[in-house]
């Protein structure tokens, strides 16, 4: 459990003392607070040093600084992701956080199509002025908003949001959004009838469990649980 928060649009630095309040509330939802601000956007994030515990240090910037990403969550299969990219970005971590900003350099919103997770993250693109974010498809890593006088509110948590005395909404799951308009959504359940016998579905059953588990078994951690 990590947690992000963030303020965007023009003169977002006049909110500072609302970011803080912010960041304040979600401060346990990890160990260290790191957090990044201009004219445009304040951005932080209570982080759990989990992939690259020293190195990925948020907001995580592109190579020509004019794009970072604050995240929470994990990316299962971002070693595959990032083998694909590696020829042409080049890389200063080893987290899963860098692999989804080069991803949406890449492909835009149809990267949201490769990860396999769970997932809220905010990227910002200062020289175009805009901000994209995301939830992963079930919706199992929380992302909240208020949108109030040209600027978007983005947390983790409602108690983040609630001093500002707005409407506060919850991104769905299986939705991005942008600086404008509704959420969109980019993922849709799919469900098949597939008329199997029980012991066909118990063997289907335990093959997809256990590699589940194997997926979510990747960290680079001596030691360590999953939830």
């Amino acid at each position: 459990m990590c947690g992000i928060a963030v303020i965007f649009g023009e003169q977002a630095i006049q909110k500072e003392s609302s970011f803080i309040q912010m960041m304040n509330a979600i401060a346990l939802r990890g160990e260290v607070r790191e957090t990044y601000s201009s004219e445009i956007a304040l951005a932080g994030t209570q982080r759990l040093k989990i992939i690259d515990r020293e190195g990925a240090i948020q907001p995580i910037f592109n190579q020509t600084g004019d794009k970072f990403i604050v995240f929470n969550g994990e990316i299962f299969n971002f070693d595959e992701i990032k083998s694909k990219l590696a020829n042409k970005y080049q890389f200063k971590t080893e987290s899963d956080t860098e692999t989804v900003l080069h991803a949406f350099e890449e492909y835009g919103e149809e990267c949201l199509q490769l990860f396999e997770g769970q997932f809220a993250f905010v990227i910002v693109s200062i020289k175009e002025n805009r901000i994209f974010l995301a939830r992963d498809r079930f919706g199992i890593v929380p992302l909240y908003y208020v949108e109030d006088d040209g600027l978007i509110y983005i947390a983790s948590e409602l108690k983040a949001l609630t001093f500002l005395n707005q409407k506060i909404q919850a991104l769905p799951p299986g939705h991005w959004k942008s600086e404008t308009g509704k959420p969109r959504r980019y993922f849709t359940p799919q469900y098949i009838n597939h008329n199997w016998k029980l012991e066909d579905f118990l063997a289907q059953l335990r093959e997809t469990t256990v590699n589940a588990i194997k997926k979510t078994c990747q960290y680079r951690l001596t030691n360590w649980y999953y939830l």
